[in-house]
């Protein structure tokens, strides 16, 4: 019996992290969201909304 909360549906969850949310927090859910990345990191620190929303 499968344990997941969706059954067999497997949902992958992508952060787009604010560039004035701790750098050290990437590190901590990288192991729960896979591939996610902060705004300083892209080098879209100080962009415009829009611009990170293009992202």
């Amino acid at each position: 019996m499968d344990s997941s909360p969706l059954g067999h549906c497997s949902i992958a969850v992508k952060l787009l992290l604010d560039e004035n949310l701790s750098d050290r927090i990437i590190h901590r859910i990288s192991d729960l969201y896979l591939d996610s990345e902060q705004v300083k990191a892209l080098g879209l620190k100080h962009a415009a909304e829009n611009a990170i929303f293009e992202y």
